[in-house]
């Protein structure tokens, strides 16, 4: 989740009317503007930008850092902080990152791992740029991630003599530990969410000689193993970049009857809550999505609430798809088509300039097969319809044109859409 929502910013000094807080309001890019950007002073150094988490002390997984367009050679020899304390210059304790010295090739997006806790995030400056004369911060946006494995619930097998919540505390000195065979350790996020990245703090003491430990994605906490497999190997994981589709994480030695001791002593799990989406999780899910969203487009892969349908499920099929039970249906596809199963013959009729088709109170298929009209949601005869094939839109008065005998075959594959409009 991006934290950048949730506090406010400050910094050393102001140039124009670019202040702190522009650096956490959106838009997310690189563009100058004095309402887009911040600007420190150009003669004073140090410089600093400081951002304040209003609920305290959280576990930073990542910050990522759009700085401003043309100017990446005032990043020169930045240091990026997450402390506890406002204090500035920070402690050489709590810093993340320090740029390397140079002017060339920097990366003005630049996404940071920092796996700390803190409440404030502060972007530190001491370096003075070789054409200004002092140090300028230009901050553009600033996005921090918090680990979404802080609300998750921890169990393990056997209990062990460490409590298991010690492996989601954001310190990496204190660690859950358990002992004997038949040893699995389970992270429950309580709901499903999409992840795209692990990362774990641990190890496994073992006799067995080239045991293989595995992880698990999975929906079932009974039976994870029947969810997938995102890493199997010799040596305990530090970082796994999947796209997963989860509730539990579980780790599970391969060879269960394997006596071994296990500690956990952190892991972070990168990933949007279910109602958000976007490069920042700065987007909101729609509202009749069934389950999370899809983080790149904001597609409900799970499906839609009852009632509705489309990729976002922003249509009212009461309202769209008013003789659904027409067609012998695949359901595995888009739910506002539907794919024809079997043969059928649609009719046409004229009235006036209008064309219209409509399917016959009873069709014969091949193979003898069948389907009934059910009963109509309107009070007209005649149903338009769309079909779609392939690539191609074609509209039912060009249906009617290419058609023989005013009748016109649906084929098997053919994707077929319906509305209840009048023609």
């Amino acid at each position: 989740m991006n934290l950048a929502r949730f506090g406010s910013a400050s910094q050393s000094s102001q140039y124009g009317s670019a202040g702190p807080e522009n650096a956490i309001k959106p838009p997310i890019s690189n563009e100058w503007g004095y309402t887009k950007c911040t600007h420190t002073s150009d003669i004073l150094s140090p410089a600093w930008w400081m951002f304040n988490i209003s609920f305290g002390i959280v576990f930073i997984t990542d910050i990522t850092i759009y700085y401003r367009d043309g100017f990446a050679r005032r990043m020169d020899g930045f240091e990026l902080y997450v402390s506890n304390t406002s204090t500035t210059p920070p402690s050489a304790n709590d810093l993340c990152y320090k740029d390397a010295p140079g002017y060339l090739n920097k990366d003005i997006t630049k996404t940071i791992s920092c796996y700390q806790l803190g409440q404030y995030v502060i972007y530190y400056d001491d370096t003075v740029d070789r054409i200004d004369k002092g140090s300028v911060i230009e901050l553009c946006y600033v996005s921090i991630n918090d680990n979404i494995a802080t609300d998750a619930l921890v169990s393990q097998n056997p209990i062990g003599t460490k409590p298991t919540n010690l492996a989601i505390d954001g310190d990496k000195s204190t660690c859950s530990k358990t002992k004997g065979t038949d040893v699995w350790f389970q992270f429950d996020m309580t709901e499903i969410r999409i992840v795209t990245e692990f990362y774990i703090t641990g190890k496994v003491n073992t006799t067995t000689n080239g045991l293989v430990h595995k992880i698990y994605a999975s929906n079932s906490s009974a039976e994870p193993e029947k969810g997938t497999v995102l890493y199997q190997g010799k040596l305990l994981p530090q970082n796994i970049k999947t796209y997963a589709v989860l509730r539990y994480l579980t780790y599970i030695p391969a060879i269960k009857t394997a006596s071994l001791e296990l500690e956990m002593c952190d892991i972070g799990i990168v990933g949007c809550p279910s109602t958000q989406y976007g490069p920042l999780c700065e987007l909101r899910c729609p509202a009749k999505c069934l389950g999370p969203c899809d983080l790149d487009t904001g597609r409900c892969i799970f499906g839609c609430l009852n009632g509705w349908i489309g990729e976002k499920c922003d249509q009212d099929m009461n309202r769209k798809l008013g003789a659904v039970g027409m067609f012998n249906i695949l359901t595995n596809h888009k739910p506002e088509e539907f794919k024809v199963e079997s043969l059928g013959e649609v009719g046409t009729e004229h009235d006036d300039e209008n064309t219209c088709m409509y399917q016959k109170t009873s069709v014969e298929f091949d193979e003898n097969r069948y389907v009934e009209k059910l009963p109509w949601k309107h009070d007209h005869e005649t149903l338009p319809i769309d079909v779609i094939t392939k690539q191609r839109t074609d509209n039912v008065r060009e249906f009617h044109k290419k058609g023989k005998d005013n009748k016109m075959n649906i084929r098997v594959g053919d994707i077929v859409q319906v509305n209840d409009e009048k023609p």
